[in-house]
């Protein structure tokens, strides 16, 4: 599994946290500033999809791993 991108906002360090009316989804967020570049939409059921949607950037290809 591939190490989690610092924040993009502040260079932070990422921190799962559980999401969703019965906090069954998985989404990080910046433990310095408290954002997120992730929308509710796009929790993830795995903290692995969670992992995937963080490390995501603007004008990257998305890549497995």
């Amino acid at each position: 599994m591939a190490e989690l991108k610092p924040c993009p906002f502040c260079g932070g360090e990422a921190e799962l946290r559980k999401v969703g009316n019965r906090k069954q989804y998985y989404a990080f967020m910046c433990s310095q500033c408290g954002e997120t570049p992730v929308h509710n939409s796009e929790a993830r059921c795995t903290v692995w999809g969670a992992k995937r949607i963080w490390n995501r950037r603007a004008g990257e290809e998305e890549q497995d791993g």
